[in-house]
């Protein structure tokens, strides 16, 4: 803890877990900004034991000083008290961890790698669907107007609401505007798959590049005959409401078709994960 009080000599009691570890004042001293708060490092020495003392001279600037601990130490403050967290042994190993780049997310992680992700699925599982009901003479296009209940929209819905939570999502993006899926044709069970098909090739003509440029926009979500309308960041419209949309209903597709007895199950719902490599 620090006592923050300008009158005194500061003390610092570090808090870490295994009295073998050993963390030296130079390891603390090594981390951004500590030299250039003011701080005055005595002679290295070793700390051990679940709790030890470090005397350090009272930096010159209080503020300065207190932005320092802040900045790295993750210092909770509460009235006239500092508590720094545990030093972990991880720091003494690798006292410059925290230069360490930081992870980036850029637009088109988020767009287009769920949106062929899931699309990709898709056409396999329509794929599953159409040799199940070869197999056990079905016609497939008896799915087309299925519904797991009747206040339910059906399968057809549920694939072209895919379709334009990926592709027509982007397109939306680019456009500033989006809103529901409006004039849906008829399709058949092989018109769905060839739906998925057209939208999967559609999806790759889109480069990272130009989805990353449209980072920072806006997207109006309108519906009722503009009655209802919801602004959204660019971002936010991708997280907060088309990859919503696009999960619930491929879930809904896939649940449809395990209800008639399809046997598709999650990896096939995964579909091409992103591994290390």
């Amino acid at each position: 803890m620090v006592r923050a009080s300008s009158s005194t000599p500061l003390t610092v009691i570090l808090k870490h877990p295994e009295p073998a570890n050993e963390i030296t004042l130079a390891h603390v001293m090594k981390r951004p900004g500590m030299a250039s708060a003011g701080l005055v490092a005595p002679t290295p020495f070793p700390l051990r034991g679940a709790h030890s003392t470090l005397p350090i001279a009272w930096p010159a600037g209080f503020q300065r000083f207190r932005r320092t601990l802040n900045a790295n130490f993750a210092v909770r403050y509460t009235s006239s008290l500092w508590l720094l967290p545990p030093i972990r042994p991880r720091m003494a190993a690798y006292p410059d961890s925290n230069k360490r780049p930081p992870m980036t997310i850029q637009l088109s992680d988020i767009t287009l790698i769920p949106y062929r992700q899931i699309t990709g699925a898709l056409s396999v599982v329509l794929e599953k669907g159409a040799s199940h009901c070869r197999e056990q003479g079905i016609d497939p296009d008896s799915l087309v107007d299925f519904s797991l209940y009747p206040d339910m929209r059906p399968f057809s819905f549920q694939i072209h609401s895919i379709a334009h939570h990926s592709l027509n999502a982007l397109k939306g993006i680019e456009a500033g505007t989006f809103g529901p899926p409006t004039d849906l044709p008829q399709l058949d069970y092989p018109g769905l798959q060839r739906l998925v098909a057209d939208t999967r090739s559609a999806l790759d003509s889109f480069t990272p590049d130009r989805i990353n440029a449209l980072a920072g926009g806006e997207v109006l979500f309108t519906a009722g005959g503009g009655k209802l309308k919801l602004p959204f960041t660019t971002e936010n419209f991708i997280l907060t409401f088309s990859l919503p949309n696009l999960y619930f209903h491929a879930t809904t597709a896939y649940d449809i078709l395990r209800h008639k007895g399809v046997p598709v199950g999650k990896l096939d719902y995964l579909g091409e994960m992103k591994l290390k490599t």
